[in-house]
């Protein structure tokens, strides 16, 4: 219950502070048109470091979008229904399950059932699955002095490290006290994982507004990646950042907007006035060719989603001068193969939650399929290993997985949230 309550308000406060940032800075933000197809494409010059950014007349209002067929259709898993993998689940941030296979199996790690975790989810290979444990006082306040995290093999090794933290207190507030992992955390390839801590001021008699530190980590041999985050500016130490798979781009957020950096040259190649505050997805896709930006928590104007090529193409698939505009993006995730952006999406409350396919190859939207909406202050998605499935996330919903193609909803465990999806982790995991 308590790390629930730290996650509610974690989001609640980069709501706030995205939106207190958004009022102090008041940039005027040019929105690129929305291109549906790479046929008939004019370039236009926007203001920005790098190249011109591709556009088309071509767009997409929300009703064009096609509805998938069987959507909102919920039905149980049956005996002869089987997944791709296995999906690793909790149970209100407790314990660590698994299910899959054909027909399903269900098992668990190795782990005290009632123990909350952090969860970081599977490589993008699927042979290493990470977690860290979350230590609490007898009052219940976070304890995060030196958090351990844990790497389990698909092959059955088992690996643990311990981060020392004290050496970060000079880069957060004033008053502030580091609480944990973000939810944000996730793999940024193979060997490296991008592990954004949260801080706050344990002084109930404040606003309690919580600040994000971005760090990155090597979990295999136990260290900071502190390299990869030096030379940028002082104003970007607290905003979100998406950094390559191959460790060459990253797009970072700062008081002056959005950039795209070169690692390797240690410039940047890319910026655009963009500016969410804190609350802002960049995940790149699988091959480090293309970034994809979504705001989170901003003002209508600003609800957009670009796509931005490593060597500086913008590209806006929805945004306030497109037709396809006006939707709260909750979470949006590359498939495995990277051809497909799934998106999350909060029309209104009379359509409610969406999830909407886009075909990056294509360049088009496919498909619609309307969710039934989880109260969880930030769900999200997980794609599974063979593309064909979505796993929908929220805190106080059951694992749903969604057909990507017709848009029907398969329950497979009732209040579970799946933190992970491999195809090369057994279901019944034994250390060797």
């Amino acid at each position: 219950m308590k790390t629930t309550i730290i996650t509610s308000l974690l989001v609640s406060s980069l709501f706030i502070a995205s939106c207190a940032t958004k009022v102090a800075a008041s940039p005027t933000v040019e929105r690129l048109p929305f291109s549906t197809s790479s046929i008939e494409e004019q370039p236009t010059t926007v203001e920005s470091i790098g190249t011109p950014a591709p556009t088309s007349t071509k767009s997409y209002a929300i009703a064009d979008i096609p509805v998938c067929p069987k959507s909102g259709v919920e039905i149980l898993s049956s005996n002869n229904f089987g997944i791709p993998g296995t999906i690793v689940y909790q149970r209100d941030f407790q314990g660590l399950y698994t299910v899959g296979g054909n027909p399903l199996v269900y098992s668990k790690l190795p782990v005290d059932e009632a123990q909350e975790f952090i969860s970081f989810g599977f490589s993008p290979d699927g042979q290493w699955f990470a977690f860290s444990p979350l230590e609490s006082s007898e009052n219940g306040d976070p304890i995060f002095e030196s958090p351990k995290i844990i790497l389990l093999s698909a092959d059955g090794e088992r690996i643990e490290h311990t981060f020392p933290v004290e050496s970060f207190t000079d880069e957060l507030q004033i008053a502030h006290v580091l609480q944990g992992f973000s939810g944000y955390s996730h793999w940024i390839n193979n060997t490296t994982i991008y592990a954004a801590l949260y801080s706050m001021n344990p002084d109930p008699n404040t606003t309690r507004h919580i600040n994000d530190l971005p760090k990155v980590i090597d979990p295999f041999m136990g260290i900071w990646r502190e390299d990869l985050l030096k030379a940028l500016p002082a104003m970007s130490s607290s905003y979100a950042k998406g950094i390559s798979p191959d460790l060459t781009r990253m797009l970072y957020m700062s008081g002056d907007g959005l950039f795209l950096r070169d690692l390797e040259k240690g410039v940047d190649i890319w910026h655009d006035d963009l500016f969410a505050g804190f609350g802002a997805l960049m995940f790149w896709s699988p091959d480090s060719q293309t970034v994809a930006y979504a705001n989170l928590y901003a003002f209508p104007e600003d609800k957009s989603v670009v796509l931005i090529s490593r060597d500086g193409l913008a590209r806006s698939i929805m945004g306030g001068a497109l037709p396809l505009t006006g939707l709260l993006v909750n979470d949006l995730q590359w498939s495995p193969d990277g051809q497909y952006i799934a998106l999350l999406v909060w029309e209104g409350e009379t359509t409610g939650e969406s999830v909407i396919i886009y075909d990056f190859v294509a360049q088009k939207y496919l498909s619609r399929c309307p969710i039934r909406r989880s109260n969880d202050t930030h769900p999200n998605l997980i794609w599974s290993p063979d593309n064909k499935y979505l796993a929908y996330v929220g805190i106080d919903y059951p694992l749903i997985l969604m057909n990507v193609q017709s848009g029907e909803l398969i329950q497979l465990v009732d209040k579970a949230r799946a933190v992970g999806w491999s195809d090369k982790f057994p279901v019944e995991w034994n250390s060797r």
